[in-house]
């Protein structure tokens, strides 16, 4: 079961760019943190302060990223720098287009969970 309390959030905004957030929710061993807006190098320092307390917290990570409309190879290495961790886990759900085609390109769409 899913608790109610947010960990985690952030949100941020720039007129130039889409806004970006980031939103951890804790299901036991298990961290289920939603991403929105545009990773890359500008995002990813914020995606890896939610993700660093985690680390010997939790079993997994559970990515929820449909509402991610960019990803860039910056934002990629911080989505599987937990599975580098010994034991720990990363799994991917409702990738959005552009993440699913990112993850068949480096050939590891095998991470994703999709809800169809």
């Amino acid at each position: 079961m899913v608790t109610d309390q947010v960990a985690a959030e952030s949100t941020t905004s720039d007129s130039q760019r889409a806004p970006f957030s980031v939103s951890v929710r804790m299901d036991g061993k298990r961290a289920l943190v939603a991403v929105g807006g545009e990773l890359d190098l500008t995002t990813v320092p914020i995606l890896d302060q939610h993700l660093e307390p985690l680390k010997g917290l939790v079993d997994e990570v559970e990515y929820q990223l449909a509402d991610l409309t960019f990803i860039d190879a910056f934002g990629l290495r911080s989505l599987l720098a937990y599975e580098t961790d010994p034991g720990r886990g990363v799994s991917i759900r409702t990738p959005s287009l552009q993440v699913r085609r990112l993850l068949e390109i480096v050939g590891i769409a095998s991470i994703t969970d999709e809800i169809t």
